[in-house]
């Protein structure tokens, strides 16, 4: 009658479950391996030359989720101020663009934890890497004022 069979609904419905299953298993997985960048061990192994790639990379993501929070905080109050004023119309547009502002700060916070963390982690790496604790043994020369000479000797020097 209409052309469609029972279970080609079931099938359909199935076939939906299996892909979505299997994109969320490629999102998991992709994060995960996205965290190993970024995990301590990593960032000890990495040179300075990707470490600096790296902590640019999360100042970006931090950027990013900063500014994406600040556009869905806006579009909420924005939205409120639509709200709160006597149109029916401006009050489902306001309602709409709270919700909106909503799911963009869904996006923009995760983002902006995420990237802050990343800039945590490797800016401890960094700073400990290009700013150690220095020491130098530097040859110097020491007046005996008993003898009155002059011998030679070394200095330790340490600069942190």
């Amino acid at each position: 009658m209409g052309g469609l069979t029972p279970g080609y609904e079931y099938d359909i419905f199935t076939m939906k479950k299996h892909v979505t299953t299997g994109l969320l298993l490629i999102l998991f997985t992709m994060a995960g391996q996205a965290q190993d960048i970024y995990s301590k061990e990593n960032l000890e192994k990495a040179s300075l030359e990707e470490l600096y790639q790296y902590l640019t990379q999360a100042r970006k993501l931090k950027k990013t989720g900063g500014t994406v929070t600040i556009v869905g905080t806006s579009t909420m109050l924005l939205g409120g101020i639509f709200i709160a004023s006597d149109r029916e119309t401006a009050f489902y547009v306001g309602s709409s663009m709270v919700l909106g502002g909503l799911v963009i700060n869904l996006f923009g916070l995760p983002t902006l934890a995420k990237g802050s963390s990343r800039v945590k982690k490797v800016s401890e790496v960094w700073n400990s890497r290009s700013n150690p604790v220095q020491m130098a043994l530097v040859p110097c020369s020491l007046y005996n004022y008993q003898t009155q000479h002059i011998l030679p000797g070394i200095s330790l020097r340490i600069m942190f």
